[in-house]
Order: C-alpha cells, then sequence, then structure tokens
C-alpha cells in the first residue's frame, strides 16, 4: 500500500536545475583575509626574479624542523616566473600565486605580510655552506610596510598549511 502525500506537499520537479546566482561580495572597503590557493612553489635558479605582492603565509611540514613546519609566503606574481609543481618546472603568469618556503635567507619576507607589501628578489647562486648543505645568496628588496611577522599557529590538515 502507497502513502498519499499529505496535501500541503510541495511537487518535486525533474526540470533542469537552474544556473547558480553568482556568489555575494563583500561592501566596497574591505580587504580579504582568504588565502589564495598556490600555483606552484618557488625552486630558485641563478638569476631568476620573483616579483609580486605578498598575498599571505602559511605553515608547511617540513622534516627537517624541530617543530615539524616552517613558514611559507604566499605572492601574487606581478612577471611570469618557473616554479615547480608536482616536482615538475611549469611556467607560472603574471596574477598567479607562488608558494614560497622560508629560509634563513628569505625570513624577511615575514615583515611584510600584514601589510601586502612588494618583493623583488634576484636568486644570485647556491653556495656550499658544509657537511653536505647548501645555501642561496639573494638580492632581496621590498616595498611597503614593514611590521612584526605573524603570529604563529599550528598547521592543519592535509590542505599544507593553516593562516597564520
Amino acid at each position: 500500500m502507497t502513502a498519499a502525500a499529505p496535501k500541503n506537499a510541495t511537487p518535486v520537479t525533474t526540470a533542469a536545475p537552474q544556473q547558480a546566482a553568482p556568489a555575494p561580495k563583500p561592501p566596497a572597503g574591505f580587504q580579504s583575509a582568504s588565502m589564495p590557493d598556490i600555483d606552484a612553489w618557488y625552486n630558485p635558479t641563478p638569476g631568476m626574479v620573483l616579483y609580486g605582492t605578498i598575498a599571505g603565509a602559511i605553515k608547511i611540514p617540513d622534516d627537517k624542523s624541530n617543530t615539524g613546519f616552517r613558514d611559507a609566503v604566499l605572492v601574487q606574481l606581478k612577471e611570469p616566473i618557473v616554479a615547480v609543481k608536482e616536482k615538475q618546472p611549469i611556467k607560472l603568469e603574471a596574477g598567479q600565486v607562488i608558494g614560497v618556503g622560508i629560509r634563513h635567507q628569505l625570513g624577511e619576507l615575514l615583515y611584510y605580510v600584514e601589510h601586502r607589501g612588494e618583493v623583488w628578489c634576484l636568486a644570485k647562486e647556491k653556495v656550499d655552506i658544509g657537511h653536505g648543505q647548501t645555501m642561496w645568496k639573494f638580492d632581496l628588496h621590498f616595498r611597503g610596510k614593514k611590521s612584526n611577522p605573524p603570529e604563529r599557529h599550528e598547521a592543519a590538515g592535509p590542505s599544507g598549511g593553516a593562516p597564520f
């Protein structure tokens, strides 16, 4: 025996779904605090120039660190660059986002995260520092207001990091 539908029930239709409405946008004057997706990772080569606007910072897993994590800064490119994605070189265009893992020579990037400063960085050379380790030398320049680095938070989940 089949149950009768209630008298005030809305009929279900199988018509094609309507096109979704555009996502709402915040009022004018709001600054985004969302982290952009990382299109690829910075992998310097001698003579490579990284030029762009700092878009945020995250923590990424790092088995060489005492904490198991290290900082990474996200840079929205102003010029094309060759980067690395899934261990393969790819060309990123202006407007795309590159992740820059922070080591000693690039630590100054963290001081420009809060005010979304601009960075221009020339990779000069990779030098042997002994004990089987190497270090990059950079010619690093900034434009914008300097402030304290972002407060550190624990990284979350498999997404590769959490916002500071």
